[in-house]
């Protein structure tokens, strides 16, 4: 054949794989098919004619999530704890996660406002239903419960393309941790949540399901409870190896040690192995659950000694 012949089919094909690339470049990101139709965690059905574009958030996670799906412009409203990222500080705050401000959601003007039932009241959920306001409640439970609940929020913002990249990475995390990590020789564990009165994670909670997942026992788990209250006694009777203390709960271990002296007896004051963490990586169901997850790993690692005057936070 001659040169020229095969110069033509060279054109040709780079040509083809030129245009190909350009077109895939051109490939529009997956959208919300609108009108949209979406049932929240609770079975209420939604119709949004478009992507609603004032949204109220009554929850910590709820802003979390928005922020990371690059959604927070939507956010009008948030409470007084939403404080990360630092832009969720600059929203316009409606008040608590209990009992908020209705004048000053008025004055937002919400198209939706999203709550959940694990830290907002049940009452305020049906006061601003009976007030008109399309009220889309979040309530996960466990692992899966915060990847539905980013799903949701993407579905619902248009951002479908990045809650998906998002989840994709949660569960690889998840599954490296687990797999990476799984050395607990069934240790028995406690999640302090609560001082006064004295409450640890219980059944049927996403702390629970971690620390399952690393091979270790959940001494607190035996209540119908999530949050079961737990008396000074059992604490001494269950005698965990292992103690982690939110630190929403308490600031420093001494005054842990002043209110509850009997725990220097425990297998986990003895181990090490009682530990105050950051409150919003262990217990917001949202994307930085898995970095405390692997705080949870970390302080279970025996090759990771920890001293009773250690306090593990992670920068925000």
């Amino acid at each position: 054949m001659s040169r020229s012949y095969h110069l033509v089919k060279l054109f040709l094909f780079v040509t083809a794989l030129f245009l190909t690339s350009a077109c895939e470049r051109r490939l529009p990101h997956p959208k919300t098919t609108l009108p949209l139709a979406i049932i929240d965690d609770i079975g209420n059905r939604f119709l949004f004619e478009e992507e609603p574009k004032r949204i109220i958030s009554l929850a910590p996670s709820i802003t979390e999530i928005l922020f990371a799906l690059d959604s927070g412009k939507s956010l009008v409203g948030v409470t007084d704890f939403c404080d990360y990222p630092p832009e969720a500080k600059l929203k316009p705050s409606v008040g608590g996660m209990i009992n908020p401000n209705l004048e000053k959601i008025a004055e937002l003007n919400p198209e939706v406002i999203i709550m959940t039932f694990q830290g907002n009241d049940k009452w305020d959920y049906y006061q601003l239903k009976g007030m008109g306001y399309k009220v889309f409640v979040l309530n996960p439970k466990m692992i899966d419960g915060i990847f539905l609940s980013i799903n949701h929020l993407s579905r619902l913002t248009g951002a479908i393309t990045r809650g998906s990249l998002i989840n994709n990475e949660l569960r690889k995390k998840y599954k490296e941790i687990v797999e990476q990590e799984k050395f607990c020789k069934r240790q028995k564990v406690g999640v302090v949540v609560n001082l006064e009165p004295l409450m640890f994670a219980g059944l049927d909670t996403f702390i629970d399901e971690m620390i399952i997942a690393l091979g270790c026992e959940n001494p607190f788990s035996y209540s119908y409870m999530q949050y079961p209250i737990v008396s000074r006694e059992d604490v001494v009777k269950k005698d965990p190896d292992v103690i982690v203390v939110l630190d929403d709960v308490v600031k420093n271990l001494e005054e842990l040690y002043y209110k509850y002296p009997e725990w220097k007896t425990l297998k986990a004051y003895r181990n090490n192995k009682i530990v105050i963490v950051d409150a919003d990586l262990l217990s917001r169901p949202g994307p930085r659950i898995l970095q405390g997850f692997e705080i949870l790993a970390n302080i279970l690692n025996k090759q990771k000694q920890l001293t009773n005057n250690k306090e593990i936070k992670n920068d925000k």
